[in-house]
């Protein structure tokens, strides 16, 4: 109530494969005044969707993602875009650029590129849709090219690619994280420019995570 304003859209608060508890959250925040985006969760019927589209322009699909089974089958997503009727979705927790292009909803989002600092990745965007996907443990390994003339752009060199301490995960000023964020970020524009899905890059708000975001926006 305080910030809504402020925001490009605000969910409906959801549980997870459970469709009753989900739609009387959400009937409780409609009752105190709040006009939120709904979820249609895991377990939810084509029916359902209808009904909320009824007093929602864009409503968030999930199920997309599953704790501890990663990410959903593709007959699931298709169902639920069908479902969709072309309507305006975004989906919780799913990027795969595949089914992005194919399905093209109207947005999505992923902690993905946050990998590099909890995995030790480096994911390097090449352009038009292109990736050269690294690690920590890889760094000795002949660079491509163009992956390294995306590194040099953030203003790193091939020195500081293979030094271990710019991998750890505990420094602040992280090399690695450095670099998949400039590249998520020119690849959300190019998604956004190219085939018109919005790609939102998931975030904590008090992480390391917005430093990167805010440097590269």
């Amino acid at each position: 109530q305080e910030h809504g304003d402020a925001f490009f859209a605000y969910l409906a608060l959801d549980k997870l494969k459970d469709p009753v508890q989900t739609k009387k959250n959400l009937d409780i925040m409609y009752k105190v005044g709040l006009d939120p985006c709904p979820v249609h969760v895991l377990g939810d019927t084509e029916k359902t969707m209808d009904e909320i589209f009824e007093r929602a322009d864009l409503v968030f699909l999930g199920g997309f993602r599953r704790p501890g089974r990663g990410p959903a089958r593709k007959d699931y997503i298709i169902k639920k875009m069908q479902w969709a009727k072309g309507r305006d979705v975004h989906w919780l927790g799913y990027t795969k650029q595949d089914m992005v292009l194919a399905l093209k909803p109207y947005s999505c989002d992923s902690s993905s590129w946050g990998a590099s600092k909890m995995w030790g990745l480096c994911d390097i965007y090449l352009g038009n849709g292109k990736w050269h996907n690294s690690n920590r443990w890889s760094r000795h390994e002949r660079l491509p090219v163009r992956a390294l003339a995306e590194i040099q752009k953030v203003g790193y060199g091939l020195k500081d690619w293979r030094k271990d301490s710019n991998w750890l995960q505990k420094k602040t000023d992280l090399m690695s994280m450095d670099i998949t964020a400039s590249s998520w970020i020119r690849y959300v524009m190019d998604m956004r420019r190219d085939h018109g899905t919005r790609i939102f890059l998931a975030s904590t708000l008090i992480d390391i995570d917005v430093l990167m975001i805010r440097k590269y926006w």
